[in-house]
């Protein structure tokens, strides 16, 4: 009898360390941030809130929460990041539930909600007097410039969550259907009003008064830059690697010398980087990367001159090339290079040209340089601001593995050089406009430069915000919406990478458990990517695809988004 209890003590202390040793693995791994859930309960056509939510689970209050108001009330809750989380919406005596809605468009029309907590989310619970059909609801989708002009509203409608663009701002509004909305367009200084878009007809009163009935009526206010308002730059300068790589000279006793290229050096680098850096290519953070890619920093202006003139053979920063010495891999930063240690004709373009846009962006030489179109339409930068060229340049230069299949380091060699010596001449004594702050008078006719030419010159022409940059490296991580979304039986899933990373890409059901995996750790260069994702063998419902990137071990981003599958 003892020795049978001495082997169940055994036993049971075992499965005691074995817990033990469970949560300290739990609790070793990292935590996600909080999640936070917003919903507004309200009634847009009543000046009640119509209804109430219920969470299961409750979560946690957030102090940060806005107080109710009469005509809607306001629940905000925090819960641990992925919590699957279900509302109930219960309406008031003489309401009805209409529906869920969020991004714009109104979505689940059932009573209960499942959704996985992530980052801050927003829902709206929609009702409806019992007096009112929910069919009626129709929405009103406004768009316009933000910079341009305002539109006012009245009645104002209730809002509904839009996606909004940084150069575009977009007001969508709930109306009961007949309604009559009266908009009103105002124009910020510099600018006036042209109309408003309705389908495929341009309406130019400033009042617009409508009826809705459709169930989305989108509509486009038209706003425009006066002409007589906008500069017309006739004289622009740039600087080359000769001039940049004067020495400065330091005024005598008595001795009163004119600013020259190498003040105009010294000026910029001062105002564009202060005490940071200059660099040429893309830094990178990450420990992988920094093993793959190489980039260079200038901290002084002093080493900015010296790093001039680079006169070796253009290429990329895939070597370290010294002459007598052979090659080794370029990785990681290198700091203050110059002649004949390091000799790359390209990479003291690009370095010029950085020097010549800050020179213009401070008004050192004449503003606008930087946005001047490259207009050649045998070239691959053909309508690409000079901007848009130099961010195209670091990257081209750091991650050449992507580039080299897109344009020869000759190439870009030759364009980075035509676009410096485009407004070069000397600096005479009338030149110099101001000694401090030191303004310098342009050189050359834009009108004489017929690769080059200000935006508005392309007549017709509209510039998206993210228009079609597919050679640019991304900024930043993204992960985008599905498409098409609903979607039957496959769809496309786009995310975008900044750096060299691991991927992980993983669908889930609305209970948060897993149904498929589309990457598992994947090892991925910086870069736009597309995966098609089959649902064929799963059931109509709420989906969740989620994207996790690590670097080093290290979580660097992480995004959750919802797509419907309907059969």
């Amino acid at each position: 009898m003892n020795q049978f209890s001495t082997k169940q003590l055994i036993r049971h202390l075992f499965i005691v360390a074995g817990f033990v040793l469970f949560i300290q693995e739990v609790l070793a791994q990292p935590t996600s941030p909080p999640a936070r859930i917003r919903v507004v309960a309200s009634a847009p056509a009543d000046s009640e809130p119509g209804g109430r939510v219920f969470f299961r689970p409750q979560g946690f209050p957030d102090t940060t929460c806005p107080p109710d108001f009469p005509e809607r009330r306001i629940y905000c809750r925090v819960y641990p990041s992925g919590d699957t989380v279900h509302l109930l919406a219960v309406p008031d005596s003489g309401f009805r539930f209409a529906g869920w809605s969020g991004g714009g468009t109104l979505g689940e029309h059932q009573r209960e909600l499942t959704i996985v907590a992530r980052d801050s989310m927003s829902i709206h619970a929609w009702f409806v007097s019992t007096d009112i059909d929910s069919a009626r609801l129709r929405m009103l989708r406004v768009s316009y410039l933000r910079h341009a002009g305002v539109v006012r509203f009245d009645p104002h409608g209730f809002p509904v969550e839009c996606r909004n663009f940084p150069e575009t701002k977009v007001r969508c509004f709930l109306y009961v259907r007949g309604t009559e909305v009266t908009m009103k367009a105002k124009p910020f200084d510099d600018y006036f009003f042209v109309g408003w878009w309705l389908r495929d007809t341009l309406i130019t009163d400033s009042v617009l008064t409508l009826t809705i009935v459709d169930t989305l009526t989108n509509v486009f206010a038209q706003f425009e830059l006066d002409s007589s308002a906008i500069p017309v730059p006739t004289k622009f300068r740039t600087f080359t690697q000769r001039q940049l790589s004067k020495e400065k000279i330091k005024p005598g006793k008595g001795k009163n010398l004119m600013p020259d290229s190498a003040d105009a050096r010294d000026s910029v680098f001062m105002r564009e980087f202060g005490r940071a850096t200059l660099v040429l290519g893309v830094p990178q953070l990450a420990k992988d990367s920094i093993k793959r890619y190489g980039w260079i920093v200038f901290k002084k202006p002093k080493d900015v001159q010296k790093f001039f003139v680079q006169t070796g053979t253009a290429y990329f920063f895939d070597s370290i090339r010294t002459s007598g010495r052979g090659s080794k891999l370029f990785t990681k930063a290198m700091v203050n290079p110059k002649p004949p240690t390091y000799n790359n004709h390209l990479a003291g373009e690009l370095a010029a040209l950085k020097l010549n846009i800050a020179a213009s962006k401070h008004k050192i030489t004449r503003t606008g340089f930087g946005s001047l179109i490259y207009a050649d339409s045998t070239s691959m930068f053909d309508e690409k601001s000079l901007v848009e060229i130099c961010k195209f340049s670091d990257s081209a230069m750091t991650y050449w593995r992507r580039y080299n299949n897109l344009i020869s380091p000759k190439a870009l060699d030759s364009v980075l050089t035509l676009i410096n010596k485009a407004f070069y001449g000397p600096i005479d004594s009338v030149d110099i406009l101001y000694k401090r702050p030191l303004r310098i008078e342009g050189e050359i006719e834009l009108d004489s430069v017929p690769f080059l030419q200000t935006p508005d010159t392309i007549d017709g022409k509209f510039f998206a915000e993210d228009g079609d940059a597919n050679w640019m490296i991304p900024e930043q991580f993204s992960l985008s919406q599905n498409y098409p979304n609903p979607f039957n039986p496959s769809t496309t899933i786009r995310f975008q990478l900044s750096a060299f990373s691991n991927i992980s890409l993983k669908i889930y059901n609305a209970l948060g458990e897993e149904v498929a995996t589309l990457l598992h750790n994947e090892e991925m260069e910086e870069g736009a990517y597309e995966l098609q994702f089959d649902a064929g063998n799963l059931p109509s419902s709420v989906y969740f695809y989620r994207i996790n990137v690590t670097q080093d071990g290290t979580l660097r981003y992480t995004e959750t988004k919802k797509m419907l599958l309907m059969k």
